[in-house]
């Protein structure tokens, strides 16, 4: 099952170790991205971690990806 995902480097509750450790044990197509400057809930609107760079690429990657996906 192919995986699209979305991380903040500065989650405290994800470190940048463990995405890494999980991008190297995929071996299904993926598309994963570390936002610099974005926390955990970087699409929260009404969080204080709201990050519209982030959110915004992220959300393009991810409606990109699954059309492509679901289109096959």
């Amino acid at each position: 099952m192919p995986v699209v995902a979305s991380f903040g480097a500065n989650d405290s509750g994800i470190p940048l170790e463990e995405i890494e450790k999980f991008r190297a044990g995929l071996s299904v197509a993926h598309d994963i991205k570390v936002y610099p400057n974005a926390v955990h809930a970087f699409f929260d609107h009404e969080g204080n971690g709201y990050n519209e760079v982030a959110a915004e690429d992220s959300w393009q990657r991810s409606v990109t990806f699954l059309r492509k996906r679901l289109a096959t």
